[in-house]
């Protein structure tokens, strides 16, 4: 099994800008190691839907 942990980098508050991704990352590597799985590296962007302009946010837009 291959894992692909990905989290939105945006404002938390009192939080760091990439709680999320942090998150999605131990979470990834606690699955893999139950599984023996492998763990890609994680992908920071994604759509910022509550906060597209918040400080620190990357926000992915979808143009065609």
């Amino acid at each position: 099994m291959i894992y692909i942990p990905v989290g939105v980098t945006e404002t938390h508050g009192a939080l760091p800008v990439d709680a999320e991704t942090v998150l999605a990352e131990a979470m990834a590597l606690k699955m893999a190691e139950v599984s023996d799985g492998l763990v890609l590296h994680n992908l920071p962007y994604f759509f910022a839907g509550g906060t597209p302009t918040g400080r620190g946010t990357l926000h992915l837009n979808w143009c065609l």
